[in-house]
């Protein structure tokens, strides 16, 4: 990629890099450092025109859903053609509607968490 001046890396990730929950701590522990890894890849590809940005799927993936494949996959696409100068490094997938807490199903830990905040996909 740095040799052809251009390239689009996409990680994925989750919820639970923004709001970890202690029933999920070793998977969070995971979905934040390949959200660390992203987000610092990022700052060092971008000047050789390599597009590294992470997706954050806060929700679960099923079909015909508010997180359908088919609307993630499209949010990749849209995402990998940004142009360079207005390149994403962070997209959080939270449709309107979706709960901003699903990863804490029973509200067990609702009065000291933060509810996931959507970053939608910007359009250049």
């Amino acid at each position: 990629m740095k040799a052809a001046g251009r390239g689009t890396i996409l990680f994925t990730g989750g919820g639970l890099a923004l709001e970890p929950y202690p029933e999920w701590a070793t998977l969070a522990a995971g979905k934040a450092a390949l959200r660390s890894l992203g987000l610092g890849l990022h700052k060092q590809l971008l000047p050789w025109g390599i597009h590294v940005a992470v997706v954050a799927v806060a929700g679960i993936v099923e079909p015909e859903g508010p997180f359908d494949p088919d609307r993630i996959a499209d949010q990749y696409w849209r995402l990998h053609r940004q142009p360079l100068a207005h390149a994403q490094r962070e997209l959080v997938h939270l449709p309107e509607g979706a709960d901003p807490f699903y990863n804490d199903p029973s509200a067990r830990h609702r009065d000291v968490s933060e509810p996931i905040v959507a970053q939608p996909l910007l359009d250049s």
